[in-house]
């Protein structure tokens, strides 16, 4: 399971393709892809308990250590200053996983239904790594 994770982590973190991957690990390349959707998976399930995922995430809601604890799609946008204010966290929240994890920064070869497992394993992951305090919440994050 360590491999396991660490395939699919060295993915998250350099978004390589199956090909490298596959090479850097010594697996085929289908194997790094079946890895690779199995663990987002596994930690979506053990862990996603963590965080409220609706069925369609169009906004999220963090706490005041950049945590997601919900996502969620507004049906009726009431644009006042509050929601302008949280909608600018948001966005800055999500530039900063862009950042930390390079398969959301650039295209994806996979398929469109693999997607939100992705960006739900890699919220979970960013609190993992906030929470044992391996990352920088106060980082400048770019424009």
């Amino acid at each position: 399971m360590d491999v396991h994770l660490g395939v699919t982590l060295y993915k998250f973190f350099k978004n390589t393709n199956y090909s490298n991957l596959s090479n850097k690990f010594g697996i085929g390349e289908a194997i790094a892809h079946d890895i690779v959707v199995q663990t987002i998976a596994a930690i979506v399930k053990c862990l996603g308990y963590k965080i409220q995922f609706l069925e369609t995430a169009m906004e999220g809601v963090c706490d005041a250590q950049k945590r997601f604890l919900s996502t969620y799609v507004v049906i009726e946008a009431e644009y006042n200053q509050q929601h302008y204010l949280a909608w600018i966290v948001i966005e800055q929240l999500f530039r900063l996983l862009k950042m930390k994890f390079k398969c959301l920064d650039q295209k994806q070869r996979i398929k469109l239904k693999y997607l939100p497992y992705i960006i739900k394993c890699c919220c979970i992951l960013h609190n993992f790594l906030i929470n044992v305090g391996e990352t920088n919440i106060n980082a400048k994050i770019k424009a």
